[in-house]
């Protein structure tokens, strides 16, 4: 019984809105332009804005350049990031894209040293 009390009272505090009603009240639009995938510039950012909220797939890996930002699944799908106090001219970039970079960077060195190891062992052989 109490469970469903409960229950009713969190369903209660919801509400059903109209599409597009206060839209424009919570949510304010910024600029965004994209660098690439996985990093985007972010510009006009409202000053009283604590939140962007973008409609990308959740994943924890999305932070700003400027500063720490808290990464939080909005509507448990997407993603929403405090935004830091001084937010303006903003980059959001995705974090692990900088281990593909160090992963690929191993790769390319790894490469280059059975490359050298091999035209080595062939002049060697020559001899």
């Amino acid at each position: 019984m109490e469970a469903g009390r409960q229950a009713s009272e969190a369903v209660g505090r919801f509400r059903k809105i109209e599409v597009g009603e206060k839209l424009e009240e919570n949510f304010l639009p910024v600029k965004a332009t994209q660098i690439n995938p996985t990093e985007y510039k972010i510009e006009d950012i409202p000053q009283d804005a604590k939140w962007l909220v973008f409609s990308d797939h959740y994943n924890p890996g999305w932070r700003f350049k400027s500063g720490d930002s808290l990464n939080l699944p909005f509507y448990a799908m997407i993603n929403g990031l405090y935004l830091p106090e001084k937010a303006e001219g903003a980059t959001l970039y995705f974090l692990p894209q900088k281990e593909v970079g160090k992963g690929i960077l191993v790769s390319a060195i790894s490469l280059g040293l059975i490359i050298l190891g091999l035209l080595y062992f062939r002049s060697r052989g020559k001899n």
